[in-house]
């Protein structure tokens, strides 16, 4: 758990070296306030790599250089109004069961995705209650989930506007079993999308 002074970085020494295996453990990395950089490792093979509430504090969460594989979730956001910004940049999601997924009970947390690839998750990322922004990233083979095999965004009842921008990315290969296989939005009078 990292409960500690802020700003704080953990960085290894690249995904291919720096490895933290969970080895079936409930949870790698849990990060419960402040403003945390997590960089070029790789975590594996747990319930969920990378935890961020920011339960006890206000707080921010950068990704950067980073593999997340074989988890049942690869990072678990959950906002109740404390956390300014996830920003996720040059990492990849590959073979979890959902790659990135945030909760909020009444918050809209701003979640930037800037060259990040969800490849072969059940999910590749399942939002809900988030202002997302996503650039030059890859969303290919993922599902078969119900809805938005490769990206679902759901804006929530309480959550007041929603934003979501995707430019250049790609959806490939993705399959839900319901609707929108690559990236499903759920539709609301509240939320604004935009594809480019």
């Amino acid at each position: 758990t990292i409960d500690g002074p802020s700003p704080l970085t953990l960085r290894g020494f690249g995904p291919r070296h720096s490895v933290l295996d969970g080895m079936g453990s409930s949870t790698v990395l849990d990060i419960d306030s402040g403003n945390v950089a997590i960089e070029q490792l790789a975590v594996k093979d747990a319930t969920i790599g990378i935890s961020f509430e920011s339960r006890t504090g206000k707080g921010a969460l950068r990704v950067a250089d980073v593999t997340l594989y074989r988890n049942t979730t690869g990072v678990s956001i959950y906002d109740e109004g404390r956390i300014s910004a996830v920003v996720v940049r040059g990492s990849r999601f590959l073979e979890n069961g959902v790659g990135l997924s945030h909760g909020s009970s009444w918050s809209t947390t701003p979640i930037t995705l800037h060259d990040v690839r969800f490849q072969q998750n059940d999910q590749g990322a399942g939002l809900h209650g988030t202002d997302l922004t996503v650039t030059d990233s890859v969303f290919a083979g993922n599902g078969p989930a119900t809805n938005g095999a490769g990206l679902m965004v759901d804006p929530g009842m309480d959550t007041g506007s929603s934003r979501v921008t995707v430019r250049h990315t790609r959806f490939v290969d993705n399959v839900a079993t319901g609707d929108g296989g690559g990236l499903y939005v759920v539709s609301s009078s509240n939320t604004t999308a935009s594809l480019q």
